[in-house]
């Protein structure tokens, strides 16, 4: 589970508007609060929420939990005392003018305590410069025939889902494919490569898949669920934010 946390992290830092911005920070300050997007992976769903921004900071909610005992809505999982699906929760808060994260908390016991990130590699992600995919290196869809002069395929594009509803696949011009290179000292280079919908109804910000390229072979994110107005009791402590 740490591994898919680790990895999903990067997710957060690559929302954007229809023209992409020059570094994932950049990008992630175009998204609005309350959008969100849930990841499902062995067994597990993973949300990530924006749960708060303004001029100074943005405010990012991370929940994890167990896929087989969601209560089917997250308006049930935030009224539930017990929430018997936790696995963890945690909170962080990212300061805009210097672009970096400033702190982090987790949900233990109870209470919300102050903790380092578990990634420290998460600031350099954020300098991370998008470029877009060309066309003719994207995926496509179907065998290329022998006797072909031209690929006529279809660009291949994950499937969008917006409050438990799929949408339509949306036409070429409103698909925006980018990537970007992650180098770790002592660790292969990888590759990021990142899906986003520009369709009306879809999340703009938010990539609708991510796939993380790597000698050893890639891992592949693809967004289950995504939506707009949630609302989290976090915002209700006054102690993480002020009246």
């Amino acid at each position: 589970m740490s591994s898919l946390k680790k990895l999903l992290f990067l997710f957060f830092f690559m929302s954007g508007p229809l023209l992409y911005s020059a570094t994932l920070f950049e990008e992630l300050q175009q998204s609005h609060a309350g959008e969100y997007v849930v990841f499902k992976k062995d067994g597990h769903l993973i949300l990530f929420h924006l749960l708060s921004r303004n001029d100074r900071q943005i405010v990012i909610e991370e929940i994890s939990l167990i896929a087989s005992l969601f209560p089917q809505s997250w308006k049930a999982f935030f009224e539930n005392p017990e929430k018997p699906s936790l696995l963890s929760w945690s909170l962080y808060f990212f300061n805009i003018k210097k672009q970096k994260l400033t702190s982090s908390y987790e949900l233990l016991d109870g209470e919300w305590i102050e903790k380092p990130p578990q990634f420290p590699f998460l600031p350099r992600l954020l300098a991370l410069p998008l470029k877009k995919v060309a066309l003719d290196e994207r995926k496509r869809i179907g065998p290329l025939r022998e006797d072909s002069f031209e690929d006529t395929r279809p660009f291949w594009f994950p499937r969008v889902t917006l409050d438990g509803k799929e949408l339509p696949t949306p036409p070429v011009e409103d698909q925006a494919v980018y990537k970007a290179k992650y180098e770790d000292e002592g660790q292969p280079l990888r590759l990021v490569f990142l899906y986003f919908s520009r369709g009306d109804e879809a999340l703009k910000h938010f990539p609708y898949w991510i796939e993380i390229q790597a000698m050893a072979g890639k891992e592949i994110f693809q967004v289950i669920d995504s939506g707009r107005g949630l609302q989290s009791p976090v915002m209700n402590n006054t102690s993480l934010f002020p009246q």
